[in-house]
């Protein structure tokens, strides 16, 4: 079995037993529903949640009665950084990134974009929202600055602080929120 294909098995597992252990049921008894752009709830019952993994690390977030996305990127090089940033990001983000300095901008670029696919995954929408349509700040602390057709005083973002190698970034709706750490070591074999 390919380490992808593993990883994808292990992840599901996890995301599983952690559901059934929140919702007080066993695990084969939790039953899924999808959102029409394809997000996944847990079929009649509050508890909110989402899944994002990169390199070796799984992030998972719940909640109960709250929208939320997470997102998580490994560090990496970037070699398309420059047109990836043109064709996802509104002009305030690529300007913003370029007044970095060349050495700090792949942090930033990943900054930026696990803020905006954390929104994009809680609102529901996925890719279907234009990454360019809203703005998110790169500085700390992580804000919605600008989103058509949103009232961004409902979301707030979170910059999540994770191991090194790693950055990460969570949005929620309408709450407050306490943010407990589970380490889980290497998800593949």
């Amino acid at each position: 079995m390919d380490e992808a294909r593993l990883r994808f098995i292990l992840a599901r597992g996890m995301l599983r037993t952690v559901l059934a252990r929140y919702a007080e049921t066993p695990p084969q008894a939790l039953n899924f529903t999808y959102g029409t752009r394809g997000k996944p709830a847990l079929l009649n019952h509050p508890l909110q949640f989402n899944l994002a993994h990169s390199g070796d690390l799984l992030l998972l977030a719940l909640t109960s009665g709250h929208e939320l996305g997470v997102d998580v990127e490994q560090i990496r090089p970037l070699p398309h950084l420059a047109t990836m940033a043109q064709d996802n990001f509104s002009p305030v983000e690529v300007k913003a990134l370029y007044l970095l300095p060349e050495d700090q901008r792949e942090i930033a670029f990943l900054k930026i974009w696990t803020r905006k696919e954390a929104f994009i995954k809680a609102t529901g929408d996925g890719f279907k929202r234009p990454l360019a349509s809203f703005d998110v700040s790169i500085d700390e602390p992580a804000q919605l600055l600008r989103a058509e057709g949103e009232d961004i005083q409902q979301w707030t973002l979170y910059h999540l602080a994770l191991e090194t190698g790693y950055v990460g970034a969570l949005c929620i709706n309408n709450g407050s929120l306490r943010i407990m750490s589970q380490q889980f070591r290497k998800l593949s074999s």
